[in-house]
């Protein structure tokens, strides 16, 4: 637990700092566009550390409460972008 409230409150810190809607020319994350026929589904920050999270309580995968903190911290922060729930996009066509 003592490791875990740091964790938390880095990942929010540096997450604000870096919030692309502040910053445009910096990502903090790379996206993760699958392409699925003429839609591209997009695995946001949060859907990905999500799943990670659900990963740590799996018996002896990893036990690390810092690393947890961070995480949801980041699952947090993803949830606060205004896209956050569209996850299946349009590809859209290039103008020539």
């Amino acid at each position: 637990m003592y490791t875990f409230i740091p964790g938390f409150f880095i990942s929010l810190i540096a997450a604000t700092i870096h919030r692309k809607e502040k910053f445009p020319s910096i990502q903090k994350i790379p996206s993760i566009l699958i392409k699925i026929h003429k839609r591209y589904l997009h695995l946001h920050h949060w859907i990905i550390c999500s799943f990670l999270i659900l990963l740590l309580f799996v018996p002896g995968f990893l036990d690390s409460q810092f690393l947890l903190g961070i995480l949801l911290g980041l699952t947090i922060d993803g949830l606060f972008y205004r896209d956050r729930f569209k996850i299946l996009k349009k590809i859209k066509k290039k103008k020539k």
